[in-house]
C-alpha cells in the first residue's frame, strides 16, 4: 500500500499599520484593502497548488533556455509557456536537476514578467547573483524545492520504474502499469488519433478513462482538427461552484471530456479515470492557518501585520493503472 505523507505550502497577505490607522474612521476602506489581500494570497497559494498537481514534487516552474546570458538580467524559458507560473517579487532559486539534488547558493528577485515572449527579468546579473548558474538550470521559488505535492510527473511517470524505486514505500517496478499507470510517445499521430490510442491502451487493462487534460495550444489543436464534428460539453464541480467548458470524444471503451488548464506541461495529456484519483487535505484547502485563535499576527521585522494562508495535502491514486500520461 501506498503511505502517503502531505506536503504543505504557504503565502502571506501583509498589511501595514498605517493602512490600518488611516482607514480607522473607515471600517469599509480596511476591510476592503484587507479582502484585496487576503484573496490574492488565497489566489497565489491554490495557484501553486495547481501547478504542483502536475509536477513531480520538486517544486520546479521553469528552465533556463541555452539562450540564456548569464551575465545578464533576462531569463529566456525551455519552454515560454511556463511564464505564467512567475510572478513580481518572487524569489527565484536554480538547480542542476528537476528535483532529487540541492540549490545552488544565492537567490534573485522577479522585477518583471514578459508574458507574451515568455521571458522574465531579475534584480541583477544572474552570474553574479548565482555565481554557480549554467544554462539548463532549473528554476524554483525559494524553500519549494523538493517540498510540493507529488502530482501527476510523478504518479504517472514519463520514464517506467525500475527495480529500487520507493514511491510512498512502494517499489512500482513490480507490476509497473499496474502502480505507476501508462506512458507513452504517440507525437508522430494526429491529436485525435493519439487520444484514442492513449485511450485504448488503457482500456486494454481495465481502465476507463472519463478525463482528459492538456494545454489550452494542444486543446486547440485538438477542436480544429475535429472541424464540425467537435461537441462541447460544459462540465461543473461536484460541491463548488465553478465549471469548465470541454470536448468530448468517443475513446471505444469510454466517452472522455478534455478540458484544457494552463498547469498541464505543452506536450502532455494526462489521461485519467476521475474517480480513481482524490486530493487529500487537512481540512480547508487553502486556509487561513489562525489555529491559535489569532487570524491577523504582528510582523516581527517590519511595521505591519499579516494573515497566514496556506494548506497541507497530497493528490493520491486508488488505481494509477486506470490512467496515463502521454507525449502529444
Amino acid at each position: 500500500a501506498f503511505r502517503y505523507t502531505r506536503a504543505s505550502d504557504y503565502a502571506v497577505a501583509r498589511i501595514t499599520n498605517e493602512l490600518i490607522l488611516a482607514s480607522k474612521n473607515n471600517s469599509g476602506a480596511f476591510v476592503s484593502a484587507l479582502k484585496q489581500e487576503i484573496d490574492s494570497a488565497q489566489l497565489n497559494v491554490t495557484n501553486s497548488a495547481a501547478q504542483a498537481l502536475y509536477g513531480n514534487g520538486s517544486g520546479v516552474i521553469g528552465q533556463l533556455d541555452t539562450t540564456t546570458v548569464l551575465a545578464f538580467t533576462l531569463i529566456k524559458l525551455r519552454n515560454p509557456e511556463d511564464v505564467v507560473f512567475f510572478e513580481v517579487d518572487y524569489k527565484l532559486k536554480l538547480s542542476a536537476t528537476n528535483g532529487g539534488g540541492s540549490v545552488r547558493s544565492g537567490v534573485m528577485t522577479v522585477v518583471a514578467v514578459d508574458r507574451e515572449l515568455g521571458q522574465v527579468t531579475v534584480d541583477a546579473n544572474i552570474s553574479t547573483s548565482i555565481a554557480a548558474a549554467t544554462v539548463n538550470d532549473f528554476i524554483s521559488i525559494e524553500g519549494d524545492y523538493d517540498k510540493k505535492m507529488k502530482g501527476l510527473a510523478g504518479l504517472l511517470p514519463a520514464v517506467a520504474p525500475t527495480s529500487g524505486d520507493n514511491w510512498f514505500g512502494v517499489d512500482r517496478s513490480v507490476d509497473v502499469t499496474r502502480l505507476a499507470g501508462f506512458r507513452g510517445d504517440l507525437s508522430a499521430l494526429p491529436i485525435e488519433e493519439a487520444l484514442i490510442q492513449g485511450g485504448m491502451k488503457i482500456g486494454r487493462d481495465g481502465g476507463k478513462v472519463d478525463h482528459v487534460f492538456m494545454s489550452f495550444q494542444k486543446y486547440a489543436d485538438l477542436t480544429k482538427a475535429l472541424g464540425s464534428k467537435v461537441q462541447f460539453v460544459d462540465v461543473i464541480a461536484k460541491d463548488a461552484n465553478i465549471g469548465f467548458q470541454g470536448v468530448k470524444v468517443n475513446l471505444g471503451k469510454s466517452i472522455a471530456t478534455v478540458i484544457p488548464d494552463r498547469n498541464c506541461p505543452e506536450n502532455k495529456m494526462q489521461m485519467l479515470q476521475l474517480d480513481m484519483w482524490k486530493l487529500h487535505s487537512l481540512e480547508g484547502m487553502p486556509m487561513i492557518l489562525d489555529m491559535d485563535g489569532l487570524k491577523m499576527l504582528r510582523v516581527s521585522n517590519d511595521d505591519a501585520a499579516e494573515i497566514r494562508v496556506g494548506y497541507y495535502a497530497q493528490i493520491a491514486s486508488y488505481w494509477p493503472g486506470s490512467s496515463g500520461s502521454f507525449t502529444i
